[in-house]
């Protein structure tokens, strides 16, 4: 079977607190799989070190045909050129929304076509455009970051990620940053990116989003995967007195 995404033995502390010990993950191409647990459990460092943000301190990360193996003792130049082939096919989306606050909507979606995958600003335009299109924010392509609500500031930024076609996307908790109302325009793009086929793995405190549009949760507890189950399973029998009280506390 081949994996999209896969974490063989992942490790990460931060000094003498240990983030998680022995991560073990597979994601399926084309699956949805949302990460879930109170928060400090490690699950934005886990996607932080999928594509390296932060360096783990060993384990393997494997993505379609590109994978990383680290050990201690620092990374080789052969290690630096495979982080980047990784990021190549990762897209992430953040919590706080890291638009480039001088450059229009439009401006900020073309800037990694232009530098990192070298297309023309007609081709950028183009690419930038049909994405802005995808997330219903084409109308505003021309207005600046200060112009633009937090709702539109994050799907520019999922603009951004899709214009560069990863093959994973990964999503810390998008809705984190928003007010109440704005948060259901941004889980209706997010549905339509679940529905459409695209692999997923997001940390996000969304339950009723997440049961319905995961084909696995994965419950994390001081850096111990506790569960990792379909939805429906994990709601009804949740495999750990921890799992239970999380869920009971997002009802």
């Amino acid at each position: 079977m081949q994996h999209a995404l896969r974490l063989l033995n992942l490790r990460k502390s931060f000094g003498p607190v240990t983030v998680f010990d022995g991560i073990d993950l597979a994601v399926a191409p084309g699956e949805v799989v949302s990460l879930i647990g109170a928060s400090g459990s490690g699950k934005s460092t886990m996607l932080r070190c999928i594509n390296f943000l932060e360096m783990p301190d060993s384990g393997t990360v494997e993505v379609f045909d590109k994978g990383l193996s680290v050990e201690a003792g620092g990374m080789t130049r052969g290690q630096l050129h495979q982080i980047r082939e990784i990021r190549k096919i990762t897209g992430m989306v953040f919590q706080n929304f890291n638009l480039w606050p001088h450059r229009t909507a439009l401006g900020n979606v073309t800037e990694a076509l232009i530098h990192v995958l070298g297309q023309d600003a007609p081709q950028a335009r183009d690419t930038a455009m049909a994405a802005l299109e995808k997330v219903g924010m084409a109308g505003f392509a021309n207005r600046y970051p200060a112009q633009l609500s937090g709702g539109q500031q994050q799907r520019v930024g999922i603009a951004r990620v899709l214009a560069m076609r990863p093959r994973v996307m990964l999503f810390d908790e998008a809705t984190s940053a928003l007010d109440p109302e704005l948060v259901g325009e941004v889980l209706k793009v997010l549905r339509l990116l679940a529905q459409e086929g695209n692999t997923i793995l997001q940390v996000t405190h969304e339950m009723r989003f997440a049961r319905e549009v995961s084909d696995r949760m994965v419950f994390l507890s001081q850096g111990r995967i506790l569960q990792d189950a379909p939805p429906e399973e994990l709601f009804t029998n949740p495999a750990d007195e921890a799992v239970k009280r999380f869920l009971s506390g997002t009802h």
